[in-house]
């Protein structure tokens, strides 16, 4: 709906009101601060892209060691991770984009695939 802003880096999600710049939720995720190096050198898995389904009642987003975790919108848990990136690579999740459908979702990793 265009209302909404989120962000995320160090292992957290926020998000804002775009207009006003209010903090409307934060999602920390300790599964993402578990001490990993991820391929970018963070310590800990930091996250790099986010995307909302079209839908706007989930987000999906990338970290640093290719995972890709799922969470409700409102940041209030988050769902699900996997690991999607192709033939093992720790390539990290850099851009997300959902279908129009939301049915699907393609992924650019900073390996190139």
């Amino acid at each position: 709906d265009g209302a909404k802003l989120v962000a995320g880096c160090d292992g957290s999600l926020v998000c804002f009101h775009a207009g006003t710049g209010e903090l409307l939720a934060l999602l920390y995720t300790p599964t993402l601060t578990a001490g990993m190096t991820g391929s970018l050198g963070f310590i800990g898995r930091g996250i790099l892209s986010v995307a909302f389904a079209p839908d706007g009642q989930s987000i999906a987003f990338g970290d640093t060691t290719g995972l890709l975790h799922f969470a409700r919108a409102d940041l209030r848990k988050e769902r699900d991770s996997i690991q999607a990136c192709p033939h093992g690579s720790e390539a990290c999740a850099s851009a997300l984009a959902f279908a129009p459908d939301g049915r699907s979702l393609a992924v650019g990793y900073t390996d190139g695939w």
